[in-house]
């Protein structure tokens, strides 16, 4: 199925430049064949304030470069642990194409579909191509979320690219850039 974005939420933080808010999230309206996305793929809750170090979590991604081919879904599991700047850490040799996939928690079996998201993929150093990182979902997150839900989830209207603030969710009166929607791309079929 295809379900086109109808509002695309980052933290003002991001568009200033800080990984530290390397997250996003996208309202997606009705489409596919069977309804909304969530009645047909279902969902993993948000879990703000993330895990303990050394939990054992699992990391998704799609990663392109040698030896992966970008086509596969790949997942690393591993003990979570944290660098210098706070962001979440985990041995993984998943490189690009990896980003924005989800770290769960609470997944006991890839293949049960259980787990919270607790973050998702950021970077990784060249210096040490073994670890990928994350940010924290933290209250900056919680906000990102907020104001997720107050946004237009119908087929005809689209809300746009809109950047939250640190605390507070967007007013209406904030303006929004426009976005391609997939929906119309001429792609569709392979999607």
């Amino acid at each position: 199925g295809c379900w086109g974005a109808r509002a695309l939420l980052v933290h003002q933080g991001w568009v200033d430049g800080f990984t530290e808010a390397d997250y996003a999230i996208a309202v997606v309206g009705p489409g596919g064949k069977s309804g909304t996305q969530l009645d047909a793929l279902g969902s993993y809750p948000l879990r703000i304030g993330g895990v303990d170090v050394g939990d054992r979590v699992h990391a998704f991604g799609y990663p392109a470069n040698p030896p992966y081919s970008g086509l596969d879904l790949t997942y690393c599991v591993g003990s979570a642990e944290t660098n210098v700047y706070g962001d979440w850490g985990l041995l993984c040799d998943m490189k690009g194409g990896s980003s924005g996939g989800p770290w769960l928690w609470g997944a006991g079996d890839t293949k049960d579909g259980c787990g919270e998201v607790f973050a998702v993929t950021s970077y990784g150093f060249a210096s040490d191509p073994t670890r990928l990182f994350a940010p924290q979902l933290d209250a900056h997150m919680q906000a990102v979320y907020n104001a997720a839900l107050e946004q237009t989830p119908s087929a005809g209207d689209q809300d746009g690219i809109v950047a939250v603030g640190t605390d507070t969710p967007p007013t209406p009166s904030d303006p929004a850039s426009p976005f391609t929607d997939i929906c119309n791309s001429s792609f569709i079929s392979d999607i």
